[in-house]
């Protein structure tokens, strides 16, 4: 959500408060990114209702939370590193 209201400050603006000390290239290709997303999320939203972007923000966020903590262990974002003496 705070990323959203992000988006829409750096699309008016035309600068990311987040970085002010980036080159001014960067501020323009992020506020270029945030005009876009704003632009699309403002279509969903009309022509699919708010559920539509409740949906995305959803599948956004619970596809990275386990169901049961037990499960964690099976994903990760490191892999295995395995040793030729070890198997």
């Amino acid at each position: 959500f705070l990323l959203g209201i992000n988006d829409l400050v750096v699309a008016l603006t035309g600068t990311n408060y987040f970085f002010p000390n980036k080159p001014r290239e960067f501020h323009k290709e992020c506020a270029n990114y945030c005009r876009w997303a704003v632009l699309v999320r403002g279509a969903l939203w009309k022509w699919a209702g708010w559920k539509s972007l409740l949906f995305l923000y959803l599948a956004e966020i619970l596809w990275s939370i386990p169901p049961h903590p037990a499960c964690a262990m099976f994903v990760t974002n490191h892999g295995s590193a395995t040793r030729d003496e070890d198997g």
